[in-house]
């Protein structure tokens, strides 16, 4: 047995090394977030390819699909497909256990006004004014906002504040998750169709129903 060996084995038998007393010791760390040059922390591991101004992110669990990821933050599903590439258009791809990209910088939901008329509908028409006081009324004081259950619409008849008639509004959530909104987003929300037309409409904000 050479003498190197013998020494070697003996020191371990004392606990003891022939390693440099002076080596720094490597300790293994683990990353769990980024801070990108946008100075948003990203949380690690990401899905592949995910942009770059992701600020809103999700951690996929097992059993996830895309579609109801996308419904349950109120995107798009191609607006999803869009910031997370990699997970294809049939989201064969989307990987449990990392995080994806469900909002970005400055992100503002699609919003649509449909409009229409007839002889059971009660147009605001040139009482713009009084319907949109009516809806802030609703909004703030009278229970239109605050919480929703999957599919709950909520619906009031109110009398113009300037006593020129009346106006129906129906607000819903046919998502397959509860929601809840605020006083400001339910005054935003109803406000689509009434800025965009001119008798009455309903309007669509991704997951929400007005009317």
């Amino acid at each position: 047995m050479k003498l190197s060996t013998f020494v070697a084995l003996f020191l371990t038998h004392a606990g003891l090394s022939l390693a440099d007393p002076g080596a720094p010791t490597l300790t293994k760390r683990t990353v769990s977030s980024v801070t990108k040059s946008n100075n948003i922390k990203t949380p690690l591991p990401i899905q592949p390819g995910m942009v770059d101004n992701c600020d809103k992110f999700y951690l996929v669990q097992k059993g996830d699909i895309c579609a109801e990821i996308a419904d349950r933050f109120a995107v798009a599903l191609d607006d999803f497909r869009k910031w997370n590439p990699s997970v294809g258009y049939t989201c064969a791809k989307l990987r449990a256990n990392t995080n994806v990209c469900v909002g970005t910088i400055g992100y503002v939901p699609p919003t649509s006004a449909t409009c229409f008329g007839g002889k059971n509908i009660k147009p605001w028409g040139k009482n713009k004014a009084d319907a949109l006081a009516a809806v802030q009324d609703w909004c703030y004081h009278k229970g239109a906002a605050k919480w929703f259950a999957i599919d709950q619409k909520k619906t009031a008849c109110f009398n113009a504040p300037s006593g020129a008639g009346k106006f129906n509004f129906s607000i819903a959530n046919p998502n397959s998750k509860a929601k809840s909104i605020t006083g400001k987003k339910c005054k935003q929300l109803l406000a689509i169709s009434l800025n965009g037309c001119e008798q009455a409409g309903q309007g669509k904000e991704q997951n929400w129903v007005m009317e």
